[in-house]
């Protein structure tokens, strides 16, 4: 019997767990001037595939949406400094062996972004530009617990899956065709490095003979591929207002949007 028991718990912990990480939108190739400044506020919703090297945990696709603020510096007329700061939650489907088998944390946890820009304009009506960016996030957590019965013996099962120390790198080049003075197309390859580690704890316990068995397993999980692509639009409502909307096709398709004032 305890064998069966110490069994099933081990099975439950190697069904495995984990996150879509990629902070936000690339935006397009222009950068601010020297010493000007853009305040912007966005949403981003990311989805991902995740997979790693540790035998008997399973391919994780997983999502995020994410609120956040940056504020950007130009630092010369051609390159641009920012940081961006915000919340997230997440959700990986398949995740834990018992009850709703989706790993959620519907809270938003904070994240933090640092990039750099770079523009080299090739005429007015087209620019190109490259950029750097690296993400760090906060650790999530989640657990699940049911009472069974085998053979008119009742059992109880925890499932337990914490998410910590993701981050990701991610570089690429923009290429931007203006058709109109208030409106920017762009498009690029973007190459991407984006890991967390997962820790899971499965336990089991039996009152009737007075036993309980617990077992942990961890395992580091990447984003499947390191090259994606990604297309926006940025459009200038006003002279100091702009619009961008971005779509980026890495593991999985995400998109989102942000609106920024620059002075």
């Amino acid at each position: 019997m305890k064998k069966l028991i110490f069994t099933l718990a081990v099975l439950a912990i190697f069904i495995g767990s984990n996150v879509a990480f990629a902070a936000g939108q690339f935006g397009s190739p222009e950068t601010m001037e020297a010493g000007q400044m853009a305040v912007g506020i966005g949403y981003f919703h990311s989805s991902a595939q995740y997979s790693t090297d540790e035998e008997g945990w399973s391919e994780i696709e997983a999502s995020q949406n994410q609120s956040y603020v940056q504020i950007s510096v130009g630092i010369t007329d051609d390159t641009e400094i920012y940081v961006r700061a915000g919340g997230a939650d997440i959700k990986a489907k398949a995740a834990f062996d018992i009850g709703n088998s989706e790993f959620k944390e519907g809270a938003e946890r904070p994240f933090g972004t640092i990039g750099l820009k770079r523009k080299l304009e090739i005429n007015p009506s087209f620019v190109m530009g490259a950029f750097a960016q690296y993400s760090r996030y906060s650790d999530y957590q989640d657990e699940r617990a049911e009472t069974m019965t085998y053979e008119d013996i009742v059992f109880n099962v925890n499932e337990r899956y914490a998410i910590v120390n993701a981050q990701d790198i991610q570089a690429g080049i923009t290429m931007g065709l203006k058709p109109h003075e208030r409106m920017t197309l762009y498009a690029g390859p973007v190459w991407y490095w984006s890991r967390a580690y997962v820790e899971g704890t499965a336990s089991v316990s039996v009152p009737e003979f007075d036993y309980a068995e617990s077992y942990s397993a961890s395992a580091t999980y990447r984003e499947k591929n390191t090259m994606g692509g990604f297309a926006g639009m940025k459009i200038a409502l006003t002279d100091a207002l702009a619009l961008e909307a971005e779509v980026q096709l890495k593991s999985k398709a995400s998109a989102g949007a942000s609106l920024v004032y620059s002075f």
